[in-house]
């Protein structure tokens, strides 16, 4: 029996996935299969779709940054506490210099925000960094001991308090 070419094509493709693949995209369907049978209203509405495509790009980046290291030889297990100190360091500076109080433009304050938490942020992978490639210390117990540091940090900023309340200007940045 002659199969037509896009046919085997196809079979080709599956036979030589890795099997990790495989089983990953097997546990994807049941996850999806359960969802839809158990949460149908909620799980097929537009806005859940909405939220779980924000959500991928935020993990995606900080799964490249540790795809990077993992890459280069070696591991990251402080890139999400990181993330979390870049954030809420970027969230005190512009509660700290909002307009209602300093009366500087709004849009200039959150750049400068998204700008310290990117220096945050190198900051951070440079400390890492130098405890790993001049200290000599294994990037394992590095950035396991470096991730108590900063997951502890943004604890002892605020003090344990919650941030709450963003103008009209910010909230338009999260939604396109």
């Amino acid at each position: 029996m002659n199969r037509p070419k896009s046919e085997k094509k196809q079979m080709f493709l599956l036979s030589s996935m890795d099997p990790n693949v495989k089983r990953l995209g097997i546990l994807l369907l049941i996850i999806f299969l359960l969802a839809s049978i158990f949460k149908p209203a909620t799980f097929f509405r537009g806005a859940n779709f909405q939220s779980i495509g924000i959500q991928l790009s935020e993990y995606g980046l900080m799964a490249l940054g540790c795809g990077i290291a993992m890459i280069s030889g070696g591991i990251d297990l402080s890139c999400v506490y990181v993330a979390n100190l870049c954030g809420i360091s970027a969230a005190l500076f512009m509660q700290r210099f909002a307009p209602s109080i300093t009366g500087i433009p709004e849009a200039f304050v959150m750049i400068l925000g998204c700008m310290l938490a990117l220096a945050v942020g190198l900051l951070c992978g440079a400390f890492n960094g130098f405890l790993i490639s001049c200290v000599k210390i294994p990037a394992m117990l590095a950035t396991l001991g470096t991730y108590q540091l900063y997951l502890a940090l943004p604890l002892s900023c605020p003090k344990g308090a919650l941030f709450q309340g963003r103008s009209k200007h910010s909230a338009a940045w999260g939604e396109a």
